[in-house]
């Protein structure tokens, strides 16, 4: 079985990290993993609402800040929170979007990792509980840190790892 992870991170060098550091311990343990990587808020809308039979994400990486897009042409935001609430709480925005395109009944949701390296709290709105996620406040030891939960969680959810 392959481990799908969607990592959302607008930081291209760090994802880049993160991507090479769980490919590396997911590898040493015989584990095949794909990722797929968004850097924007916009970007990993479109990934999760999809039309079609998206597969299944076993993981989600979130950082908690992130732009609306990069640049490109893209329509405006239709939720008007992207403006009033800007990218500080995108990533909260992008776990909703996550939770409400998960097939899976709650007992069974992938697990969410949310970090970020602000001084906030990792709770907006009474968020964490309703939607089920980790917390991680970045660190200098952010990679490893991420590395080691991800293993964790995803071996609690049942993957052989």
């Amino acid at each position: 079985m392959t481990i799908r992870i969607l990592l959302v991170e607008d930081e291209h060098l760090q994802a880049d990290r993160i991507e090479e550091e769980i490919l590396a311990a997911l590898g040493r343990k015989g584990v095949v993993c794909e990722i797929v990587k968004a850097d924007t808020e916009s970007r990993a809308l479109a990934i999760l609402t999809q039309p079609g039979d998206r597969p299944d994400f076993n993981l989600y990486l979130v950082d908690v800040m992130l732009p609306w897009a990069r640049g490109e042409e893209i329509e405006e935001p239709g939720d008007p929170r992207v403006r009033q609430e800007g990218p500080l709480y995108a990533g909260f925005r992008v776990i909703e979007a996550i939770r409400k395109t998960e097939r899976a009944q709650p007992d069974q949701w992938a697990p969410i990792i949310l970090y970020t390296s602000a001084t906030l709290t990792l709770e907006h709105n009474g968020h964490q509980r309703r939607l089920n996620y980790h917390r991680l406040q970045k660190t200098d030891d952010l990679d490893a840190e991420l590395v080691n939960l991800s293993v964790k969680l995803l071996a609690a959810a049942g993957h052989t790892i």
